[in-house]
């Protein structure tokens, strides 16, 4: 996951998970190789999956996830995009691409702080790659937006720090 490829302090980690065994319980960080996305597209097709995948942990009545959490919408679309996510009967409907708000998919985790861009990138690759135009201009919005502001004293070139010959 996008966590174990940056090594951030969040619980857990390949480095340090083998620490956590014992001589007769082994610790194994296992799928750090594979993003959260390319996790979901892997059971996508699975009717086990299809029918009971719960990741949400305020689940609506008769559905098992609630569709408008984080988790439930970083589940959904890249099921959306793959056009798997008809066939999971514990997810209701994805919301329109135009109505993606940039804290679902720029979720900030609490130990580094940082926007989630790494998510939303792959994401976007994906709505290319699935001919999604309206899921691609969404995203494009989102990455916008989360991208650094310029600190005041860079937005314009000061007049000392031109490359002039000064006598």
């Amino acid at each position: 996951n996008r966590h174990s490829r940056e090594f951030s302090p969040l619980g857990s980690n390949p480095v340090t998970d083998p620490l956590m065994g014992t001589e007769s319980f082994a610790v194994i960080h296992h799928g750090c190789a594979s993003s959260r996305i390319e996790k979901i597209l892997a059971i996508a097709s699975m009717p086990e999956a299809q029918h009971h995948l719960r990741v949400c942990w305020k689940p609506e009545a008769g559905l098992g996830n609630c569709g408008a959490c984080p988790k439930c919408l970083k589940t959904m679309m890249p099921l959306a995009l793959s056009g798997h996510l008809d066939r999971f009967q514990v997810f209701p409907a994805l919301p329109s691409w135009q109505d993606l708000a940039p804290a679902v998919v720029l979720a900030r985790p609490a130990a580094t702080g940082m926007p989630e861009l790494s998510y939303a990138e792959e994401l976007r690759r994906l709505a290319q790659e699935q001919a999604s135009p309206e899921a691609t201009a969404a995203l494009d919005r989102v990455l916008r937006q989360a991208q650094p502001q310029r600190p005041w004293w860079k937005r314009k070139p000061l007049p000392w720090s031109r490359n002039e010959n000064r006598t």
